[in-house]
C-alpha cells in the first residue's frame, strides 16, 4: 500500500456528528463472499484497506478546492459489488476498469470511484448517474475528478 495513504488510514475518523457511521473493519470472509470478477478487480492496496482499517461505512467530510465541503460514505465489499454489478453508473464503467468505493452521503446518487490501473494512491472520482447508459460516455461526459490522490481527502478531512 502506498505510504502516504498509510499514514493517513491510521488516523482517519469520522466528524463528530457522524460518530454512529464510525467505520467497521472488513474480514477475509466477506471478501471472500464476492463473486469471482469482482475479487479478480479489486486492486490488493483495497481489499488490505478495508480489512485493516475501520473504512466501510465511514462518513469523511473532506475540503474540496476552496470553500466547499464534499462527503464521502466508503463502501464495503458487498457495496463494492452492488456498486460495480448492479447499480449505475459502476455497471456501465466496471468494465473500463472502475471501481466504486463510496457513496454520497447527501442522496445526490453520484457515488465515488477510482480507476484500479492508475496506481495505489488513484485519484478519486465522481461519477454522475443521470448521464448515459453507456460506460465510455459516462466516463467522458460524467466523471468529475475530486482529488488528484486518494489520500488528500483524508489529508484534507475536516475533524
Amino acid at each position: 500500500m502506498n505510504s502516504e495513504l498509510l499514514s493517513y488510514l491510521k488516523v482517519a475518523k469520522p466528524k463528530e456528528d457522524h460518530e454512529i457511521l464510525n467505520g467497521i473493519k472488513q474480514t477475509e470472509s466477506d471478501y471472500e463472499l464476492l463473486k469471482d470478477e469482482v475479487k479478480q478487480i479489486i486492486p490488493n492496496w483495497v481489499k488490505h484497506m478495508l480489512i485493516d482499517f475501520k473504512i466501510a461505512n465511514l462518513i469523511l467530510d473532506f475540503k474540496f478546492q476552496e470553500d466547499e465541503q464534499i462527503s464521502i460514505q466508503f463502501n464495503s465489499f458487498k457495496q463494492i459489488e452492488d456498486a460495480c454489478l448492479n447499480m449505475y453508473p459502476g455497471c456501465a464503467i466496471f468494465e473500463l476498469g472502475y471501481i466504486g468505493i463510496g457513496e454520497d452521503p447527501t442522496g445526490s446518487g453520484n457515488p465515488y470511484f477510482i480507476k484500479i490501473d492508475e496506481g495505489e494512491n488513484p485519484p478519486l472520482y465522481q461519477i454522475y448517474h443521470d448521464v448515459s447508459d453507456k460506460g465510455e460516455e459516462i466516463v467522458k461526459q460524467g466523471k468529475e475528478l475530486i482529488s488528484n490522490k486518494l489520500s488528500d481527502i483524508f489529508k484534507n478531512q475536516i475533524k
